[in-house]
C-alpha cells in the first residue's frame, strides 16, 4: 500500500521521493470516486504473469517456469485459445487479489446494470417448471411501456426472465476478461458491463415479449424472445402488426409464454443475451474459425436433416466420424455414409437424406452447427437450443462461455472492430 509523504519528507530524501514516483508510475493508478482501490488492484494485475501447468518444465530434480524465463528476457508470452479455455481463472493469484481487494465495488457496478431491467416491474410468480428451466428460478413478470408515441397509451408486456444478481455477474464479468486479456483493468470490465446494459441490462429472456424502440424513438415494438434469442411466430395470426400500432393483445402475450420451436418459423434472430453473443463468436471460442465451411458436405451448402425444418441433424442422428488431425465431424447414421474431405478435417454425410452435418468435434468439445447470422435460410433455430444450454450451465457456474466469447471476439480476435 502507497503511504503518503509529506512535501518536506520528500524535499529531505529525494532518494525516496523518486522511488515513490517509480512504483506509483508501475502501477498506472487512475483516481476515480469510489474505484480508486478498483483501479489500483487493476494497475497491479497488468504487471503479473501468472502462470499454467504447461509453462513448468522439469530440469534435473528442479522445475523451471518458462513464461518466468521469457519475462526475464523481454520475450512475451502469446497467451492462446487454448490458455483461455484451461485456465481456472479463479485459483490465479493476482485474481484471488482482486476479489480480496475490489469485488465490492465491482459488484455495485454490476447492480447498476441490473437496475437498468426495465422489464422486471411486476413480478407474477416464479415458475420453476418451465420446458428445459426445469428447477431454475425463472421469473414471471407483467411490465408496462409507458405513453407510446402511436398508440397514446401504455403497451402491457409478459416476460419470463433468468436473471444473474450482481454477484453473479461480477464472477462472469472478472472470468470473461481474464480469458480474453490476463487483466481486469476498468476499462475492460467496464466496457462489458457497459455493453450488457445497453443491449438489454443483464435480462435473459426464457419466453415472451421485448419490447424494444429500435426503430423510432417512443414507439414500442414487440419481439418475441425464446431462450434468450429473438424468434419469429409462424401464424400470422399471433403477430403484432403496423395495422395495429404493434399491439399485443392479452390472447398473444400468453401465447408467448407458452411456444415451443414447432410454432416457429425455421430460423431465429441473430443475438443471444445477457451479452449479444452471436453464432460468429461462439464458434470461433471453440476453435472454429472457417464457420461458413466447417459443416459444409460434399453435396450442400448448409446442413441440414431429413425432415428437419430447423437446419440441423437431431440427437438421434449423430455419429461421429473418423478422425484427421484433432477435429471430427458428425453426420447422419441413416442410411450409408460417403466422406468428403473439408479443409484439415474430415466431414461425413449421409448420401440421400442428410444434407451436411450436425456438429464438429475438437479439443473444445462437439460444436454445434447453428447456422449463420447472414439471413433468415442460414440462422438455425439450434442456436436456440445451444445458447439453453450454455446460459443453465453458466447459472450454476462462475464462468459463463456467451460471455467470454464475446469477451474474445472483442478483446482479441477482431479488437478494435465495431460490433
Amino acid at each position: 500500500m502507497l503511504v503518503a509523504i509529506s512535501s518536506s519528507l520528500m524535499l529531505c530524501c529525494p532518494v525516496f521521493a523518486l522511488n515513490a514516483q517509480q512504483v506509483d508510475k508501475q502501477l498506472n493508478v487512475r483516481a476515480m470516486p469510489s474505484q480508486s482501490n478498483a483501479h489500483a488492484v487493476s494497475g497491479q494485475l497488468n504487471q503479473q504473469t501468472v502462470p499454467n501447468q504447461s509453462n513448468v518444465q522439469t530440469v534435473g530434480n528442479k522445475k523451471e517456469n518458462t513464461a518466468a524465463k521469457l519475462q526475464q528476457s523481454g520475450e512475451k508470452k502469446i497467451w492462446t485459445l487454448k490458455d483461455a479455455r484451461r485456465v481456472n481463472v479463479f485459483k490465479q493469484k493476482a485474481v484471488k487479489q482482486y476479489v480480496k481487494d475490489s469485488m465490492a465495488v465491482l459488484v455495485a457496478r454490476c447492480q447498476k446494470v441490473l437496475n437498468s431491467a426495465y422489464m422486471a416491474q411486476e413480478l407474477e410468480k416464479t415458475v420453476t417448471d418451465v420446458p428445459g428451466y426445469e428447477g431454475y428460478p425463472v421469473k414471471l413478470y407483467t411490465y408496462y411501456m409507458r405513453s407510446d408515441v402511436k398508440t397514446r397509451a401504455d403497451k402491457k408486456g409478459r416476460v419470463m426472465l433468468l436473471m444473474p444478481d450482481a454477484q453473479k455477474l461480477a464472477r462472469w464479468t472478472i472470468s470473461a476478461c481474464w480469458r480474453a486479456v490476463q487483466n481486469l483493468d476498468y476499462k475492460n470490465t467496464q466496457k462489458l458491463l457497459n455493453y450488457i446494459m445497453s443491449q438489454n441490462g443483464g435480462q435473459f429472456a426464457v419466453r415472451g415479449v421485448v419490447y424494444e424502440d429500435m426503430y423510432t424513438r417512443g414507439y414500442y415494438e414487440p419481439y418475441v424472445f425464446k431462450d434468450g434469442v429473438t424468434v419469429y411466430v409462424a401464424d400470422h395470426k399471433m403477430v403484432a402488426t403496423d395495422s395495429t400500432l404493434k399491439w399485443c393483445t392479452d390472447a398473444m402475450l400468453e401465447y408467448y409464454l407458452k411456444l415451443d420451436n414447432s410454432q416457429l418459423k425455421p430460423y431465429s434472430g441473430r443475438f443471444a443475451r445477457i451479452s449479444s453473443t452471436t453464432r460468429e463468436m461462439y464458434y470461433e471460442y471453440n476453435g472454429v474459425t472457417n464457420y461458413k465451411d466447417a459443416f459444409k458436405s460434399k453435396d450442400s451448402n448448409f446442413a441440414t436433416s431429413s425432415g428437419d425444418s430447423q437446419g440441423v441433424a437431431g440427437p438421434g442422428d449423430v455419429q461421429v466420424a473418423a478422425s484427421s488431425g484433432d477435429v471430427q465431424v458428425a453426420g447422419s447414421s441413416k442410411d450409408s455414409q460417403s466422406v468428403a474431405s473439408s479443409g484439415d478435417f474430415q466431414v461425413a454425410a449421409s448420401s440421400k437424406d442428410s444434407q451436411g452435418v450436425c456438429c464438429i468435434k475438437n479439443s473444445y468439445g462437439k460444436i454445434i452447427n447453428v447456422g449463420t447470422g447472414d439471413s433468415h435460410e442460414t440462422r438455425s433455430l439450434k442456436w436456440l437450443d445451444v445458447v439453453r444450454s450454455l446460459y443453465l450451465k453458466a447459472w450454476k457456474s462462475d464462468d459463463n462461455e456467451l460471455i467470454d466469447a464475446w469477451a474474445w471476439w472483442v478483446f482479441v480476435n477482431h479488437s478494435g472492430e465495431e460490433l
